[in-house]
């Protein structure tokens, strides 16, 4: 039960990481 908690707090934390990067290079592209 905790493990899944755990595991999908890192997920979505790893996927808003992912998607700051992916918007930060579009930026950086785009300009």
């Amino acid at each position: 039960m905790l493990v899944r908690v755990t595991f999908l707090v890192a997920a979505s934390i790893a996927a808003y990481a992912i998607r700051q990067s992916n918007l930060q290079k579009g930026r950086t592209l785009s300009s």
